[in-house]
């Protein structure tokens, strides 16, 4: 069923809100599977937040990618802010399982690295 203005009719699932395309949608201009927020448009499923891109489950702001949490990531797995790679937490960390800050490695934690 699709409620609100300008979704997309016949469309599977239950769809709300204005200019969603896709199935189970809530918000505004979201597109996919399962999606909820502002903008979000998915090749998967459970993106909701604003703006966020990728192949599902997304959740924040200007993510993309697969899995991906917090606001701006991008690559898989990813929580935090501006972090690139995957496994990666904190803030602009990019390679693969580090958390912290501005690490340009693999494995690393703490600051600079």
């Amino acid at each position: 069923m699709n409620t609100g203005f300008g979704s997309s009719i016949d469309q599977p699932g239950t769809v709300s809100g204005f200019g969603n395309t896709g199935t189970n949608m809530s918000g505004f201009y979201n597109s996919g599977t399962d999606t909820s927020g502002f903008q979000n448009s998915t090749g998967g499923a459970y993106v909701s937040g604003v703006q966020n891109t990728g192949n599902g489950a997304l959740a924040g702001f200007f993510n993309t990618g697969i899995a991906n949490t917090g606001i701006a990531n991008s690559g898989s797995d990813n929580a935090g802010v501006g972090n690139s790679g995957s496994d990666n937490s904190g803030v602009q960390n990019s390679g693969t399982f580090s958390s912290g800050g501005f690490n340009t490695g693999d494995s690393q934690s703490g600051f600079f690295h």
